[in-house]
């Protein structure tokens, strides 16, 4: 989850050109294993069968990803996933602060994709099927489900992925949790402070978010959810 960036994603996803060839793909293969990085677990992704070593070296690099996010190595994450552009400190620190984190189940071989921007090809595409939640979210009981489409290139500047989990969704539920926050425990509102222009609190007010939660949820009569959250209509950038 990136509150301003994600967004940046999808707008940009839209004015990319994509074009895909795509190759042979076997049928699925592998099983799950799981290794500790950084106290965290993470997770080896099932699979298509993939055929050339720089298809196997771009899997590695979707995965080496997930496992940098899982452990709290947001500069590798954000390095990969945004194509080597700057990114947010403030988006990164509180990703750590939330325990943000995916679930990835499978990724799947998409073939080679081309893209026209800038003069820079881009190498191989996987569609990944994940889910994610965050200490805020889980007590709420939401896993958000999501595609997260990568392109591997060369390098982290001919690299980007992006993601289509349901933003509306969560955009809904931080800001009934502020309103609830503020209406209920307005001295504890008040000091809160929130990135700008959204419902997401800043890193440093985290703790504070944490404290509450488990209060709001037991007062609501919507959560906690008993079923993940689906994804967005929208495909992502290999669509």
């Amino acid at each position: 989850m990136k509150p301003s960036s994600a967004r940046s994603v999808l707008i940009l996803a839209g004015l990319v050109t994509f074009t895909l060839t795509l190759g042979a793909c076997a049928s699925s293969n592998g099983t799950d294993t799981t290794s500790t990085v950084a106290g965290t677990t993470a997770t080896t992704v099932a699979a298509t069968t993939t055929t050339t070593s720089g298809e196997a070296a771009a899997l590695d690099v979707v995965e080496s990803a997930f496992t940098a996010y899982n452990s709290g190595d947001m500069a590798t994450w954000f390095l990969w996933r945004e194509g080597g552009s700057p990114w947010n400190p403030v988006d990164a620190e509180y990703l750590i602060a939330v325990e943000s984190r995916y679930d990835v189940q499978e990724c799947t071989y998409r073939g080679y994709a081309e893209w026209q921007m800038d003069d820079r090809m881009i190498g191989h595409g996987f569609d990944c099927a994940v889910t994610q939640t965050d200490l805020i979210l889980e007590a709420a009981g939401i896993e958000l489900e999501m595609i997260y489409n990568w392109v591997i290139g060369a390098d982290p500047e001919s690299s980007l992925a992006g993601s289509n989990e349901d933003w509306d969704f969560l955009d809904a539920f931080m800001n009934e949790y502020r309103v609830w926050l503020e209406t209920n425990h307005p001295e504890v509102g008040a000091d809160i402070t929130y990135q700008h222009g959204t419902d997401f609190v800043l890193p440093e007010s985290v703790p504070t978010a944490l404290e509450y939660i488990d209060e709001f949820v037991a007062q609501s009569d919507d959560y906690p959810l008993t079923a993940p959250v689906p994804a967005s209509e929208w495909g992502g950038p290999l669509s």
